[in-house]
């Protein structure tokens, strides 16, 4: 005797197959495979019962095949603000000029000349590689440091993070004061990218992957909301 469903060999005098769990009561004893065709079970599919979707199937033997994975988000900061072009320009000057006055105090101390009458003397030369280190080590220390921004930067409310919000380091602060002369010398158009960038990004701030902040939201950043619960205090 066989099931005329699945093909099965089933004992003489068994009411159901003991394979699909077809009725055999009309099932012909003979060879297989003749006058029927055996049913096929899907992959998944319970012996006796309906055969389930190929979808159902799918989605019982491995359900993250069927379920979406969201696509990361662009890391944000709420509340964030980043510097502005004229806002940055004026911190630049401030800085400038103060690290133009370290510079000076220096070479005073160690009795070189302040002024270059002759760009090729010696002492001269000397004179403009001090003023450079000053320049570096003004810039690269203060960015690096806990404030994370330099005294021109603190008065006008910005500061140097990364593209985390972290505070960075002394090696990427001094690659990103080595990366701005780049964006002087190419006609000041890193400068100017500043104007169209959506983060603020000037050239060097892309280069040493960096980002200018202000370093206190504004009050309407971090005000709530309509409808939300005001903080409450002592």
């Amino acid at each position: 005797m066989y099931c005329t469903r699945c093909g099965a060999d089933a004992p003489e005098g068994a009411s159901f197959c003991s394979r699909c769990g077809a009725s055999l009561s009309d099932a012909p004893a003979g060879t297989p495979g003749v006058g029927f065709e055996p049913a096929t079970t899907p992959a998944g599919s319970v012996p006796g019962w309906p055969p389930m979707s190929a979808e159902i199937s799918q989605a019982t033997i491995n359900p993250s095949a069927t379920t979406p994975v969201p696509a990361t988000a662009p890391t944000s900061f709420p509340g964030v603000r980043y510097g502005g072009f004229w806002r940055r320009t004026a911190a630049f000057w401030v800085d400038l000029a103060l690290a133009w006055l370290f510079g000076t105090l220096l070479l005073m101390a160690l009795r070189l000349e302040v002024t270059q009458p002759d760009h090729f003397e010696p002492r001269t030369l000397l004179s403009l590689g001090i003023r450079l280190i000053v320049a570096w080590l003004y810039r690269s220390v203060f960015m690096s440091s806990r404030a994370q921004a330099t005294p021109g930067q603190l008065l006008l409310n910005l500061k140097i993070t990364d593209l985390e919000g972290r505070r960075i380091s002394f090696a990427r602060a001094t690659g990103r004061y080595f990366a701005e002369w780049i964006s002087f010398m190419i006609c000041l158009i890193g400068y100017v990218m500043i104007a169209f960038s959506d983060r603020k990004q000037a050239l060097h701030d892309k280069l040493a992957g960096c980002l200018v902040v202000h370093a206190k939201p504004s009050a309407a950043a971090v005000s709530p909301g309509p409808g939300s619960a005001a903080p409450t205090g002592a």
